[in-house]
């Protein structure tokens, strides 16, 4: 789906998308694969913290 401009909108609004995240490898240009799953996990909450 290769639209822009007003047909995007329209085609957003009619089949929405959503991204959904489960964990996060780099942080600030920082490979954090090492720490542990709930380090990574809490990083990951305080990165979409301000998003309703």
């Amino acid at each position: 789906m290769h639209r822009r401009g007003p047909t995007a909108h329209q085609a957003a609004g009619q089949q929405p998308a959503h991204f959904v995240t489960f964990d996060v490898l780099r942080l600030a240009g920082t490979d954090i694969t090492t720490w542990p799953y709930t380090r990574r996990r809490a990083a990951l909450e305080g990165l979409f913290a301000h998003t309703g």
